[in-house]
């Protein structure tokens, strides 16, 4: 196994039982048996590694989703997969790394839902606003689900199941107009 994909599978099974911020070089090292000279040869800091862990995550579904909710249940299905990760790494100062991801996955996947919807009836401009609207409010709800402390699994999958009916019922078609009435101006 390459050095980076021993760091990466390392340093998602640390933050499994250790808050990100009790993470450091040396114990990615000790824990798969290199230098950390090697980590610095493929990595600036844990952020850097974290990044990439990120880039390189695939969620399962995704590109089947046709609609707004079942791109949310996807990313849903991401998340119970991999809740100890995601928890440990909203609760550290790399939170803003895992909003990325979630509004990436997102817009990327809305924008061809949107440009595909209804025939296609949107036009380019309001396809890209309305999946950078969509996007944001996604991983806004994603982060504030995942902000409180007491979150289970359970609790979560409950949340977000609600979030992902409520948004395909009314926020969606909502900004479905907007995007609309403003032409992606």
């Amino acid at each position: 196994m390459k050095a980076s994909s021993k760091f990466r599978e390392t340093l998602q099974k640390m933050m499994e039982t250790t808050p990100l911020d009790e993470i450091n070089v040396t114990s990615i090292c000790e824990a798969c048996g290199v230098h950390r000279q090697t980590f610095y040869y493929h990595y600036r800091n844990i952020y850097d590694l974290l990044d990439e862990i990120f880039l390189g995550e695939k969620v399962k579904d995704m590109d089947k989703a046709r609609s707004v909710k079942e791109l949310i249940l996807a990313l849903v299905g991401y998340a119970k997969s991999n809740f100890a990760f995601l928890k440990a790494a909203y609760s550290s100062s790399a939170h803003d790394i895992v909003d990325s991801f979630i509004l990436s996955k997102s817009m990327t996947r809305l924008l061809e839902v949107a440009s595909t919807a209804e025939g296609g009836s949107l036009g380019k401009g309001a396809a890209r606003l309305l999946a950078r609207r969509m996007g944001s409010f996604i991983e806004n709800e994603f982060s504030h689900v995942f902000r409180d402390t007491d979150i289970t699994v359970t609790r979560f999958e409950r949340k977000m199941r609600r979030f992902a009916q409520l948004t395909q019922e009314m926020i969606y078609p909502a900004m479905v107009r907007m995007a609309e009435e403003e032409g992606g101006r």
